[in-house]
């Protein structure tokens, strides 16, 4: 889950309402540390401060995917490109559909990092075909204020509903943040908005970068946390799957 962070006003700790899990303290290590996982090894000194991968990985939302996948490493992808009133497993909401443009970013973002993480994405055209369904929506379909994203795990799938603001870069930072979600991914240390960490230390942070912005792509961290959660991609080696990490991020390995 997302909250616009203009109008966010409460105070930690909280409990998420999707995992029931009170928000913690946050960690974080110094440049001259590095992010490692088997086999991927990206050097933190050539970033900014971020978070090791841990603290941005949800054992929950892991144990959910594992529970339902097994050993399937198929998720099918579903983009709501109509508007009007459509029935979800959060009940009825005014979908506002995805652009073209949007839905090219949104497939864009899975075939970005298919060739990194041992899941490969498959783009249907029947939500009950999906194992992810998105939906642009007038408002997310929950009770608390502000919120402008959703993960919602309905039991045997996802669903992700992402508020309309008409900021093209937030949308689709939200979006990404979401997406994060489905494939395991929490808040850093389920504290998004502390001051240690903003979008370009780990997109499910949510607060916005050095520049004012918030970053549309997955971080070192990010990546490092899906490679730990799903492994590498296994149809090609994983010196192929290394170099499309690093092209990826934009590294040239040492």
């Amino acid at each position: 889950m997302k909250f616009s962070f203009m109008e966010e006003s409460f105070a930690a700790p909280i409990v998420d309402s999707l995992t029931g899990q009170a928000w913690e303290a946050c960690s974080a290590f110094l440049p001259s540390a590095a992010i490692s996982t088997p086999g991927f090894r990206i050097e933190a000194s050539d970033f900014n401060l971020f978070p090791e991968p841990e603290v941005v990985i949800s054992p929950g939302f892991t144990a959910y995917n594992e529970s339902i996948l097994g050993a399937d490493e198929t998720l099918e992808i579903y983009f709501e490109t109509d508007s009007g009133v459509i029935t979800s497993d959060r009940g009825r909401v005014d979908s506002v559909g995805l652009t073209s443009t949007e839905e090219s970013y949104g497939q864009a973002v899975f075939t970005g990092i298919d060739p990194i993480i041992d899941a490969d994405f498959v783009f249907v055209d029947n939500p009950d075909e999906a194992y992810i369904s998105i939906y642009y929506v007038e408002d997310v379909p929950v009770l608390l204020p502000g919120v402008v994203g959703l993960a919602h795990q309905t039991g045997d799938d996802w669903e992700i509903f992402v508020k309309e603001t008409g900021d093209n870069q937030y949308d689709a930072n939200t979006f990404v943040h979401e997406v994060g979600h489905t494939l395991g991914l929490r808040h850093p240390n389920e504290r998004p908005s502390s001051s240690l960490y903003d979008t370009s230390d780990a997109v499910m942070s949510y607060n916005p970068n050095s520049n004012g912005g918030y970053d549309t792509t997955y971080s070192p961290t990010d990546i490092a946390a899906l490679v730990t959660i799903w492994g590498f991609e296994s149809d090609s080696s994983q010196e192929v799957a290394l170099d499309a990490a690093f092209a990826y991020l934009g590294v040239t390995p040492a």
